[in-house]
């Protein structure tokens, strides 16, 4: 028995479900139903679940859009009752602060006639003039509403009479906008295109001073080389000559040597010591030359070594 009851309510909803189908769809027995002598086909079935799906979306949405609306007048509620809820929180501090006196040791308030009727007074003619003010307020704004429904009104009398009009002058208006953003779009365009190039070139030329500047450094570091090997050359000329000074008075001394002969006691006495010192001028001036000399093949070895370096960086502008 109870599985027939399960069926028979089964059979029922299925008999409402086809029968809301039917109603929704209009089928004719002759034309959708003429072929259900024992059960639906697999399109009828496939109709069915989809039009019962898109009812139960269109609950859904509703449910939703009630629900949301719901929402929101409940929070609106509940703004407003926190609201209220603080208004009477304050006035309640208004009215212990400026009527009643707290006894602590009595637990209990010890209020004061006059201050209290005072007080109720003051505060019915507060809200009295609240009222008058919202009253007041109201009105205007029954004003204002009745104002833009006028205006409402009129602006739909007139935009009957000119909405073919108003469409042809937007629609010039737009042709009108359209060309004037190509225009402007193309104007920007080219712009950007002559932005790019003088990009190109700024950086082109960035690229030559940096190119200029190190070759200025490096021109720089190679004048100053030079004129150190100028001064060392300058110096290496001097000692030549030094050492050609020497060698011209070794030479003259030693012919002066040779060509000695014998002379008095005296005069030999004089000789020797005439040579004497001129062995000893010798002995400098051969001291001198060596030191020449060496100061000579120091300089040579590193004059050769700056004409090494020189032919190895070679100058760009030769």
């Amino acid at each position: 028995m109870d599985g027939f009851r399960k069926s028979n309510a089964a059979l029922r909803a299925e008999n409402v479900l086809f029968k809301n189908v039917l109603d929704a769809a209009n089928w004719t027995k002759t034309s959708e139903v003429q072929n259900v002598s024992g059960c639906l086909n697999w399109e009828q079935k496939c109709h069915v679940a989809q039009f019962e799906l898109e009812n139960v979306k269109k609950e859904m949405e509703t449910l939703d859009a009630f629900s949301e609306k719901h929402m929101v007048n409940n929070k609106a509620a509940l703004k407003e009752a926190e609201i209220q809820l603080m208004k009477v929180k304050k006035a309640r501090d208004d009215f212990n602060r400026d009527v009643a006196v707290v006894l602590h040791n009595r637990k209990g308030l010890k209020i004061d006639a006059e201050k209290a009727r005072r007080y109720i007074k003051d505060q019915i003619n507060l809200k009295k003039s609240q009222v008058e003010k919202l009253l007041q307020k109201n009105a205007s704004l029954c004003m204002q509403r009745k104002k833009l429904q006028l205006q409402l009104r009129q602006k739909e009398e007139v935009s009957e009479d000119l909405q073919e009009m108003d469409f042809q002058q937007l629609q010039i208006g737009n042709r009108y906008y359209l060309e004037s953003i190509d225009c402007h779009n193309q104007e920007l365009l080219y712009l950007k295109v002559q932005a790019g190039n003088s990009q190109q070139i700024l950086n082109t030329y960035k690229k030559k001073l940096q190119d200029v500047t190190s070759e200025s450094v490096q021109l720089s570091t190679d004048i100053s080389a030079r004129r150190k090997m100028l001064l060392k050359t300058d110096e290496m000329v001097q000692v030549e000559e030094q050492q050609v000074e020497a060698e011209a008075l070794n030479r003259n001394l030693r012919q002066r040597l040779a060509d000695y002969s014998a002379p008095d006691v005296a005069d030999y006495m004089s000789a020797t010591d005439s040579r004497s010192q001129l062995e000893k001028a010798i002995r400098v001036w051969e001291h001198k030359v060596q030191t020449a000399e060496m100061v000579l093949k120091s300089n040579t070895k590193a004059w050769k070594l700056l004409c090494e370096a020189a032919g190895k960086t070679s100058n760009p502008y030769h």
